[in-house]
């Protein structure tokens, strides 16, 4: 029995040894935090609620296409009831805390907007997502975006609708929101991150890019911080302790990198948090190519073929910070262009006009589409011609040779576009019909027509 003992409680001592080793060894250790349950809170201004859009609707689609589950709204109400919260002021950390355990939630988003409704609508949103941990802000962004955003320069794409324009912010807006982030360690942080950003966030490699990170001192007085873009360190300044700036030499390989950031207390505990900000490194060209329905046009007010439609065609989707497409005539001079910042229109019209609405002659013309993307990479397409008909096609008919049956015509055409079609009637001085020849695109240089009796009247013809 003694020896049962013994062993029963050298059993439990090495058990509880192994624990120990276990928890000494998770310290200091990123634990990686899922974020998949999250609730909406918005926070309408009284010009919002004069339109009958359904904002957190089109904000929860938006996140539940993104992947994200959000709970009913009737919870988050109930909860706002029940404490009074009223205004996004009222939103301590204490009750963004409260609201995660009870609504078994892992973040908070919190959005407003502005809206203004008319022929050309506009929408501004600002949205935070807050981690319910620790109430820290783990995302914050801003958009706005107006319906003469998504027009090319001869008017297509234009969006007049409010609620359409609002499910465009919403999707842009939320579409880079996070799914996770790593802690060192399951205890909260006493240092809030109110933001932390790369400027610009796309770069070609080996370019300059600057960090900012604005902290918030909650528990424990901050005494050191330290950045690292993959293992790599970020001299960061501050002036007041709270904001840090520092610039590094982006890496020359194409990547997505993140920022990790220290956070080093009065006791030299060391907290961390990775992925709190991404720089993407992009060193390929846009893949884009102009498309053009028919390079033949004439803008004569005929309503047909009056004007010219070019279509961009992307191989894939790049996030463009402008763009710029050109007309250029014979001389390689631009008479029409248009540019624009963000994202390229659906198509471009031309209807044979220069930058000062006035005609242009006929002739051959050359487009061609410059972008940028947001890293700086830049791609011109190859010029696609087109041809600018103003003019009647030139036709005429010639007697070669006569013989006792048959006449051998010569057929000279003239026209700066391809002839589609064409028909040729000979008639006799009495209006009688002798030949006709039709057929399609270019005729031929010789037309024999022949006749059963001798033709003594003179001929006539009629192209």
């Amino acid at each position: 029995m003694q020896k049962r003992r013994d062993w029963t409680k050298l059993f439990w001592f090495v058990w509880g040894m192994i624990l120990c080793l276990g928890a000494i060894n998770t310290l200091g250790r990123e634990l990686e935090v899922k974020i998949k349950r999250v609730a909406v809170i918005h926070f309408s201004s009284f010009e919002t609620a004069r339109f009958s859009l359904n904002i957190i609707a089109l904000i929860k689609d938006s996140l539940t296409s993104h992947g994200f589950e959000v709970i009913p709204q009737e919870q988050v109400d109930n909860f706002l009831i029940r404490y009074r919260i009223r205004r996004e002021k009222f939103l301590d950390k204490a009750v963004i805390r409260k609201m995660g355990v009870e609504l078994k939630i892992d973040a908070l988003v919190i959005a407003s907007e502005m809206l203004v409704k008319g022929d050309n609508p506009q929408v501004f949103m600002d949205a935070q997502m807050i981690d319910c941990r620790d109430a820290s802000v783990i995302w914050a962004g801003s958009l706005s975006r107006s319906g003469d955003d998504f027009v090319s320069v001869l008017g297509l794409g234009k969006i007049t609708s409010l609620e359409e324009l609002t499910k465009i912010v919403c999707k842009k807006l939320f579409q880079k929101l996070p799914h996770r982030i790593k802690l060192e360690n399951n205890s909260l942080n006493p240092f809030e991150i109110i933001f932390a950003k790369f400027y610009p966030p796309v770069v070609r490699g080996n370019e300059l890019v600057r960090v900012v990170v604005k902290l918030n001192q909650i528990n424990a007085k901050l005494q050191q911080v330290k950045a690292f873009v993959k293992q790599r360190e970020v001299d960061l300044e501050s002036k007041d302790g709270l904001l840090y700036t520092g610039f590094f030499r982006a890496p020359s390989k194409e990547g997505l990198y993140y920022l990790k950031i220290y956070l080093i207390d009065s006791r030299n505990k060391i907290y961390s948090v990775s992925q709190i900000a991404s720089l993407r490194v992009d060193n390929t060209s846009p893949k884009i190519t102009l498309m053009v329905r028919d390079q033949y046009f004439s803008p004569n007010n005929d309503n047909i073929k009056d004007s010219l439609v070019v279509i961009p065609e992307i191989d894939k989707e790049f996030d463009l910070r402008d763009w710029k497409f050109e007309i250029l005539n014979s001389n390689a001079t631009v008479v029409r262009s248009a540019e624009d910042f963000g994202d390229l229109p659906d198509g471009f019209i031309w209807r044979g006009e220069n930058n000062r609405l006035k005609s242009v002659p006929e002739g051959i013309y050359y487009c061609r589409l410059i972008v940028t993307d947001k890293a700086g990479n830049i791609a011109v397409t190859p010029e696609k011609k087109i041809v600018l008909d103003l003019s009647p096609p030139e036709i005429a008919v010639f007697l070669k040779q006569q013989s006792k049956n048959s006449l051998q015509l010569a057929v000279k055409e003239k026209d700066i576009s391809p002839i589609s079609e064409w028909n040729i009637t000979i008639k006799d001085n009495k209006d009688a019909t002798v030949c006709k020849f039709w057929g399609e695109k270019k005729p031929p240089h010789i037309l024999i027509c022949k006749f059963k009796k001798k033709i003594l009247r003179p001929l006539f013809f009629t192209p």
